[in-house]
Parts: structure tokens; sequence; C-alpha cells
């Protein structure tokens, strides 16, 4: 039986997932972290990993044992430590830590969850870097007044971010609709909360896309 077939077995052993670990092959590897048989003691061996595409992969998996997460947090690899960011399971303890990550990248995925610390999004949401105020802008639990910051902001990322946000008001989806980037006005269009009317008006939108994702949604 080759590899991606006991993989693909909802019966595989924990000793066929454990053999497969060591596998020459990081794919192989990978699947191993993302089969949710594979037990606790394997992910901890494959959160060493020298292939940091197979830790990313152990990063994010939710039922990771917490010291594993707390090392993953650490790696030197930024896309490791922006998976343990984005993991529901990376707990206020660890997003306090990842809040002051050097990297941009981690710190707006923290800045994105709905269970950060209000003070901890606050501070992001006022960061200079603009990679880090849109993670800050996707978060669901934004403060009004910064939503409205956020719409005027002059760095498209943010905007773009925003735009994504669920819980934006209905008043800014209609501002950010006419927004003169592309990707805005489509975020806009995907919105799940933005107005049939607004919809409407980006059902006439000269961008075939835009036009297209609007026109799908209207009811």
């Amino acid at each position: 039986m080759i590899d991606s077939d006991v993989l693909r077995d909802p019966n595989v052993s924990a000793d066929a997932l454990r053999e497969l670990s060591a596998h020459p092959y990081h794919l192989v590897r990978k699947n191993v972290a993302w089969a949710t048989q594979t037990p606790p003691d394997v992910l901890a061996f494959l959160a060493r990993d020298a292939d940091w595409s197979v830790r990313v992969a152990v990063a994010g998996r939710e039922d990771l044992p917490h010291g594993v997460l707390v090392r993953l947090a650490k790696d030197k690899q930024v896309d490791v430590r922006a998976a343990v960011a984005r993991n529901p399971s990376a707990g206020p303890r660890l997003q306090k830590r990842l809040a002051r990550d050097p990297e941009a990248q981690v710190r707006s995925d923290v800045a994105s969850k709905a269970s950060l610390n209000p003070r901890i999004r606050e501070r992001l949401a006022r960061s200079a870097n603009g990679k880090v105020r849109k993670g800050a802008a996707r978060n669901p639990l934004l403060d009004s007044d910064t939503q409205v910051l956020f719409v005027r902001d002059e760095d498209v990322r943010v905007r773009r971010g925003v735009a994504e946000n669920p819980n934006l008001d209905a008043a800014l989806l209609r501002l950010l609709a006419t927004d003169e980037d592309r990707m805005v006005r489509l975020s806009v269009a995907s919105n799940p909360q933005t107005p049939q009317a607004v919809l409407g008006d980006l059902s006439r939108d000269p961008d075939r896309s835009i036009a297209e994702e609007a026109t799908s949604r209207i009811s």
C-alpha cells in the first residue's frame, strides 16, 4: 500500500503514522501532521521537523498539546509563528507574546482574532505598520470609531482589511463601495453585511468580477 493510501485510511494505526512521520519526503510528513488520527507524541516529533512547512502544518492544529504550541510560537520561521497566531487554541499568554513579535505578519494575524485582549487590539490598531493595522481592521470586535478611521486609512491594505470585516457598519460599506481600489470594492461585494442597495450599485461596477460577485448576492 502506497503512503497516500495509508493516510487516507480512516483506520490508519498510530504505529503507521509514527513510521510515516520519518518519511524522507516532506509532503508525506506534512500530511501526517494534518491527519486527524495523528497522536500527540507524533505531532510533538513533527514540531521539530527540519522543513518549516511541516512545522506550519503542525502549528495549525487546534488539538496540539499546549507545550508544543508554546515552542512553535518561538520558532525561527515567521510562517510557523504566524500559524500559531491564527490557531484558535493560542490563549491570552501566547497572544500577548505574539502581539510583540518582530514580524508584522505575525502581529497582523494576532490583531485579527476576536479573542484578543481589547487593550492589545487597540494598541495594534494604532500601529504605524499598515500590515498590522490590516489585521486589526479585520477583527470582528473592532470598535466603531476605529472602523471609521480605517475606512479612510491612506494604506489600501487597511481599507481592504476593514472591507472584509463581518461586523462593519452598513454606512461604511456604502462608502467603501466607491473606493478607487478594485480589491476594496470586491471585498464589499463579498461582505455578508453589505446592504442590497449597495450590491445593486456594485452590480454595475465597470470591473466584471465585482459586478458578477455583487449580482450573485442580490436576493
